[in-house]
């Protein structure tokens, strides 16, 4: 027959009362799962911390360039904001100083070419433009020119009505010469 001895000594192994502790294993490794995730969970703690602190340090020193008082306490988004309208106005000088310069450059004053020059944001387009506009200046318009003086009807020969002939009209002209 079989040996009883054998198939019982699996059995024993797996129950706890025979002196096995299967449970022990499992138990140890959540233990070593759950540690593992603290300390992950401490490092992001740190980096975010720091992260925060970076943070209020920065927006501290953009307050300060800005030339807001430490006692007002800055808004990020009221410092974005900020931060933009300068960078909107600094965009508008920059383009304002370069028509002026290309202007100057061609010899353009005409208000209405100086409005076209600013309508054109890239430089290389608007160098273009106004080298154009300076090639064409004064040629396709016709030059001015100031009228001369207004006739004085007061002085002058006096109108006298014509009788006929030239000849005659010559005639009666020369009457009039000798006789006074």
């Amino acid at each position: 027959m079989s040996d009883p001895t054998p198939t019982d000594a699996p059995q024993s192994a797996a129950d706890p009362a025979a002196g096995g502790n299967p449970q022990s294993q499992p138990e140890t490794d959540w233990q070593a799962k759950f540690e593992a995730q603290q300390k992950v969970n401490r490092d992001l703690e740190t980096k975010f911390n720091g992260l925060r602190d970076s943070q209020a340090t920065q927006a501290q020193a953009i307050a300060q360039a800005l030339g807001i008082k430490p006692e007002d306490t800055p808004d990020v988004s009221v410092l974005a904001a900020t931060v933009a309208t300068l960078q909107d106005q600094f965009t508008q000088t920059q383009l304002a100083n370069t028509v002026l310069t290309v202007a100057a450059e061609n010899g353009i004053t005409a208000a209405a070419d100086l409005e076209l020059l600013r309508s054109v944001k890239d430089e290389s387009t608007m160098r273009t433009i106004a080298a154009r506009i300076a090639a064409t200046n004064g040629t396709d318009t016709p030059p001015i020119t100031a009228p001369g003086p207004r006739p004085d009807l007061t002085q002058g020969a006096a109108g006298t009505p014509a009788t006929g002939s030239p000849e005659q009209d010559f005639a009666n002209f020369l009457g009039r010469q000798m006789a006074g």
